[in-house]
């Protein structure tokens, strides 16, 4: 059986310290492979840890978030980083977002971690998930200058110029539990290049359109693998192995 890939979920997040349990027990026995990216060096030394528990099943991304810049010490994360860039398969969750302030002024703090962390990954040769609430052009700007293995945008949210500018680059985009609710998400996935699509949960964040409002779990990955095999005119099947095949190919890694 094909596996289910969540290519962006935030397995350390506290809102899921009371259901851990639950989610080991599901790693254990689930056909499933989860993409965990981090929000700062705590969360990213926790990624590992539950990376190395749960080897080939939680696939671990390190990274500072636009909002963690302003007080992130890159020289422990970049220590800490060094110690296990080998177990690291990618970086993220990183970026910039305008909506952090309330003039919406990026920092450069902002920009100066961001930069930082797209250097790193350009010396390790590791993909990188990007958040880019609000600034999609301005990071799309800032990726020029670096040569990355792969790049996902996380939960995208531009318009279709933008979007044909991501899918002329070759850049992954991921859509997610959203799709079930929002008629404007399911045209926007019909519009990415196949080869080009994810899925993710982006969980622990809430659906308020879907699922009660209820925390994303992994478990919501075949509701929304079904809603994209409608979308895409593809059976269930297919586009399961649609996504496995991606999910590799943005990883670099046999799954």
């Amino acid at each position: 059986m094909m596996k289910h890939v969540d290519i962006h979920i935030h397995l350390t997040g506290r809102e899921y310290a009371p259901f851990l349990k639950y989610l080991k027990t599901y790693l254990k026995f689930s056909n499933v492979v989860l993409v965990c990216v981090s929000v700062d060096n705590q969360s990213s030394l926790d990624t590992i840890k539950l990376a190395q528990e749960f080897p080939g099943k939680v696939l671990p991304f390190v990274g500072v978030y636009p909002q963690m810049a302003e007080t992130a010490d890159m020289d422990v994360f970049l220590g800490s980083l060094d110690k296990v860039k080998d177990i690291v398969v990618g970086i993220g969750e990183i970026g910039l977002d305008r909506r952090i302030d309330s003039n919406q002024i990026l920092s450069e703090a902002q920009k100066n971690v961001f930069k930082l962390q797209l250097s790193v990954a350009e010396k390790l040769g590791k993909p990188v998930a990007l958040h880019t609430r609000g600034t999609l052009m301005e990071t799309l700007d800032t990726l020029t200058s670096y040569k990355l293995q792969n790049v996902l945008l996380h939960w995208f949210t531009g318009n279709e110029n933008e979007l044909k500018e991501v899918s002329d680059r070759g850049y992954y985009v991921s859509f997610g539990p959203a799709m079930v609710f929002s008629k404007r998400k399911r045209r926007m996935a019909c519009l990415v290049s196949k080869e080009h699509i994810l899925v993710e949960t982006d969980g622990p964040v809430r659906f308020s359109g879907c699922f009660g409002g209820k925390i994303a779990f992994p478990t919501f990955l075949p509701t929304v693998l079904l809603s994209l095999s409608s979308s895409l005119k593809m059976s269930y099947d297919d586009v399961v192995s649609l996504i496995f095949n991606n999910s590799e190919k943005y990883l670099s890694i046999s799954l």
